[in-house]
Order: structure tokens, then C-alpha cells, then sequence
């Protein structure tokens, strides 16, 4: 049976499990290699934001204007590597600030 996602978790407790899950796609992804290089840079580019909310440092109104300066930045005329980049961080961002909002 799947485990289901917990809605009750808490900001403090979602970001650990985040990022302990971000951490090992990551190290088993550069692990891998070849053209799982791509998960590996878009879950990297995830790490800095768990690892600051983490400790923390969670600050909302900033995290939505850096989701919009990297909303506006996505087309598919980038390169497949700055694409992943900015898609893990927009996802994050997402992720975070979806669900401080529902704290309210």
C-alpha cells in the first residue's frame, strides 16, 4: 500500500522530509551520470532553498518575487540544463510557499 502525503504536516517537518528526499535523488542521480545529469541539476538547484528554510530563514514575500523573476525567465529556447536548474528552484519555491500559505 503507497503511503499517503501527510496534509498535516507541519512547515518545519515538510521541509526536513523535502530535503532529506532532495539530498538523495540528488546524490543518486550525479551518482548515475549520463542523462540523469538533468534530475541531478534540477534537484541541486532545490537545496539551497530547503537548506535556508531549514534553518529557518524562510522568507515568503521574497520566495514569491524570485519565483516570479524565474517564471519570467523559463521558455524552451534556454539550454536543457539552465531549463532544470530553474524549473527545481521554481519548484521549490512553490512547494514552500504553497504551504506556509496554508498555515493561514
Amino acid at each position: 500500500m503507497r503511503k499517503r502525503y501527510d496534509t498535516n504536516l507541519g512547515f518545519d517537518n515538510f521541509v526536513d522530509k523535502r530535503l532529506e528526499g532532495a539530498k538523495k535523488i540528488t546524490k543518486d542521480s550525479y551518482e548515475k551520470g549520463g542523462t540523469s545529469m538533468l534530475t541531478y541539476y534540477h534537484y541541486d538547484a532545490k537545496l539551497p532553498f530547503y537548506l535556508d528554510a531549514a534553518g529557518g530563514n524562510f522568507d515568503i514575500e521574497a520566495a514569491k518575487e524570485v519565483f516570479d523573476s524565474l517564471k519570467s525567465e523559463i521558455s524552451y529556447d534556454i539550454p536543457q540544463i539552465d531549463f532544470q536548474k530553474k524549473m527545481g528552484a521554481m519548484e521549490v519555491l512553490g512547494e514552500l510557499i504553497i504551504k506556509q500559505e496554508s498555515k493561514k
